[in-house]
């Protein structure tokens, strides 16, 4: 479960008006038990198309266009940095077109 709230702020009259709006989201769809797993020899370059299904998308209309975030572990560690210098997300479709609820990637290594 995740919280937020919208806040719209304007004035009438002369007056400030605030409206705070919570929202709460969560997560409808199963949790997905096994993870994609790409591997590659070491030393040589690697690109690997990968499809995300999205289950349980019920109201997503044929059309509609997704937004993502790769998150890297933090740059201060060691990690964090040789993963963000070695691995680029492409993204090959964020839409919906004839196949909802699929999302495809290009994953360079």
């Amino acid at each position: 479960e995740h919280r937020a709230e919208v806040q719209i702020v304007g004035e009438y009259h002369g007056r400030q008006l605030k409206w705070v709006y919570p929202i709460r989201g969560i997560v409808n769809a199963p949790a997905r038990r096994r993870a994609a797993s790409i591997s590659g020899k070491a030393k040589t370059s690697s690109r690997h198309t990968v499809e995300l299904t999205l289950s349980s998308l019920g109201g997503v209309s044929r059309n509609e266009r997704f937004d993502y975030d790769v998150v890297f572990p933090q740059d201060d560690d060691v990690l964090g940095k040789l993963v963000r210098s070695s691995l680029r997300v492409v993204p090959i479709c964020l839409e919906t077109n004839g196949d909802p609820g699929k999302l495809t990637f290009e994953l360079a290594f």
